[in-house]
């Protein structure tokens, strides 16, 4: 299984390059230059191959910790979480947002080949479709916004951050992993996998804390009201940094 994955994985970049080939100015045929979109593209053909060779749930919620016996459920259930949060890493970084696209656009009536293609090629295309070639794409976010009005690449990583540390915390359909349930649970001993918090405060506790994101990716952190409420500020020493807040009783 994991080798299926892994030819599944290279077989993607194949396509990359021809993709790339076919729709480049000067049909310069290289990879690219984000690791998040050609990396976590790959990942998620790979992602896909071991789902639908084991007949397993698109958006089914499923239970990785409990996955049964076999060889691709086993398989499968390793896949639940989306890394790290270091999102321009690629890989498993990145897999995790493109596979939360995949399902917003399936929810809505699309088909999941059709959706696989529209993701896939946007991440190749990069967020907007420009590259140093001159080259010009739709890219990620027009695709995106073509299905949904308004979309913004910076509001869809923030959701998709609160969908992980909210997951089958709050009733909120909008803040759920629809792949797996409970995916911020992971046990110790697998910190290599696990996406956690950067911070969990309880009101009252004071003080000052840092944290560093590296990667360019999104982090979160849990403040959790003893009783008497809690009071905050956020800052950041990088210019145009976003922020989102979600209260989850």
């Amino acid at each position: 299984v994991s080798m299926a994955g892994l030819v599944a994985h290279e077989l993607a970049h194949l396509y990359n390059r021809m993709y790339n080939h076919r729709t480049r100015t000067g049909s310069e045929s290289r990879l690219g230059t984000a690791l998040w979109g050609t990396e976590g593209s790959a990942d998620l053909v790979r992602y896909e191959t071991i789902r639908r060779a084991g007949a397993l749930p698109l958006a089914g919620n499923y239970d990785w910790l409990n996955p049964g016996t076999g060889a691709y459920a086993s398989f499968f259930a390793r896949l639940a979480q989306p890394g790290t949060g270091e999102f321009s890493r690629g890989y498993g970084g990145s897999m995790g947002f493109l596979r939360r696209l995949v399902a917003q656009r399936v929810a809505d009536g699309e088909s999941v080949d059709q959706a696989m293609r529209e993701v896939v090629r946007g991440a190749i295309e990069g967020w907007y479709g420009k590259d140093l070639l001159g080259s010009t794409r739709p890219g990620l976010a027009a695709r995106m916004a073509e299905r949904f009005s308004g979309w913004k690449p910076e509001d869809a990583m923030l959701e998709w951050t609160l969908a992980h540390a909210a997951d089958d915390l709050t009733p909120s359909a909008r803040h759920q992993d629809a792949a797996f349930q409970r995916i911020s649970a992971i046990p110790s001993g697998y910190d290599a996998l696990a996406w956690r918090p950067d911070l969990e405060i309880e009101g009252g506790a004071g003080g000052t804390y840092t944290v560093e994101r590296r990667w360019g990716g999104t982090g979160y952190s849990y403040l959790r009201d003893t009783g008497a409420g809690i009071r905050f500020r956020a800052a950041a020493d990088t210019p145009g940094v976003r922020w989102m807040l979600m209260r989850i009783r």
